[in-house]
C-alpha cells in the first residue's frame, strides 16, 4: 500500500512539474507574439511638389521662306534638301520677262521644302524653297490657362525628346487664346550638334510646389479612421500614435502638420495591427 502511495505522488510531482513547464512555454509564446514586425522610412522636411506634362512639336526656331518676285521658267537649280547655304548665297537661276536672276538664300541655314525643280514654271506666289536655322530649335505647344500661368519667360523647363532630356527656356508665351482656347509657348532648345530632329514630339515637364519646407511623409503612412488621420512612430522599441493635419497629399507623398519631427521614424507597414504603445520590431528601414 505504502509503495502504491508512494508512485501516486512521484506521478502528480511530475504531471504538476509538466503542466508548469507547458504554461511557461505558452506565457513566453504569447509575450513573443505581441511584438509586431513593422517597416519605417524617415519623416523629411521638404517641399511637396507635382509634375505635369504637356507635349509639343519640335520645329526650326527661324525659318524663311525662298520667294520670286516676277514669275518665269527656273533654268537652274543648284541645291537639294538638306544643303547648307550662306546668307545671299545662289540656289538656282530664273528667267523672267524681265531677263534672267540669281535666286539667293534669304538667311543662313538649311534648305527644305524645295517644291521646283531644272524647266519647272514658278508662279510667283509658291516659295522656290525654305530656309532654316537649326542650331537653335524650339518647342511649340498649347496649354490651359491654369497651366498658362505657372510658366515663367526665361525660365528653362526639362524637356524629353526621343528619350533623351533637356533644357528647354521660354520665350514666348501668348496673351490670347487660340481657336482651341487654349495659349501657345514657344521655347528654345540649343541644338548646335544637330541631335534633336525636327518634327518630333517633345514633352515638356512642369513642376508645381503645393506646400513648401513641410514635414513630409509616405501617404501609405498615414491612416484616416472617422474624422481622424494618424500615424505611427517608433520610439523605444514600440509605436507611438499621433495625430496629424493633412495639408496636401499625393499618390506617394503627403504633407503634414503634427508633433513630430524630421528624421522621426514613421511606420509604413503593418501599422494597421497596431495600437498606441504596442511593442514593435523594425525588420526594415527605408529612405
Amino acid at each position: 500500500m505504502r509503495k502504491m502511495l508512494f508512485l501516486f505522488s512521484i506521478f502528480m510531482t511530475i504531471t504538476v512539474f509538466t503542466g508548469c513547464a507547458d504554461t511557461a512555454e505558452e506565457t513566453e509564446t504569447t509575450e513573443e507574439a505581441t511584438t509586431t514586425p513593422v517597416e519605417i522610412e524617415k519623416i523629411k522636411k521638404s517641399n511637396l511638389t507635382v509634375e505635369q506634362s504637356v507635349l509639343g512639336q519640335v520645329l526650326p526656331n527661324k525659318q524663311m521662306p525662298v520667294i520670286i518676285e516676277q514669275p518665269g521658267e527656273i533654268t537652274e537649280v543648284k541645291v537639294k534638301p538638306g544643303d547648307e547655304v550662306k546668307k545671299d548665297e545662289s540656289l538656282g537661276t530664273i528667267r523672267t520677262q524681265m531677263g534672267s536672276f540669281s535666286i539667293k538664300a534669304p538667311i543662313a541655314g538649311t534648305v527644305g521644302q524645295l517644291a521646283f525643280e531644272k524647266d519647272d514654271f514658278y508662279d510667283g506666289e509658291t516659295p522656290f524653297a525654305v530656309v532654316f536655322d537649326e542650331e537653335t530649335i524650339k518647342v511649340q505647344f498649347s496649354v490651359t490657362s491654369e497651366m498658362k500661368d505657372q510658366f515663367k519667360l526665361e525660365r528653362e523647363y526639362t524637356t524629353e525628346i526621343d528619350n533623351k532630356s533637356y533644357k528647354a527656356k521660354v520665350t514666348k508665351i501668348e496673351s490670347l487664346p487660340n481657336e482651341a482656347g487654349q495659349y501657345d509657348i514657344v521655347a528654345t532648345i540649343d541644338n548646335e550638334k544637330g541631335k534633336v530632329t525636327l518634327g518630333s514630339v517633345a514633352e515638356v515637364f512642369l513642376k508645381e510646389t503645393l506646400e513648401k519646407d513641410a514635414l513630409i511623409v509616405p501617404t501609405e503612412a498615414v491612416i484616416t479612421d472617422s474624422d481622424e488621420s494618424y500615424i505611427f512612430i517608433v520610439e523605444d522599441s514600440k509605436a507611438k500614435k499621433v495625430s496629424v493635419d493633412i495639408l496636401e497629399t499625393q499618390s506617394e507623398e503627403t504633407a503634414i502638420e503634427a508633433d513630430v519631427k524630421e528624421k522621426d521614424e514613421v511606420i509604413v507597414n503593418g501599422h494597421f495591427l497596431l495600437a498606441d504603445g504596442s511593442e514593435v520590431e523594425v525588420i526594415k528601414e527605408g529612405k
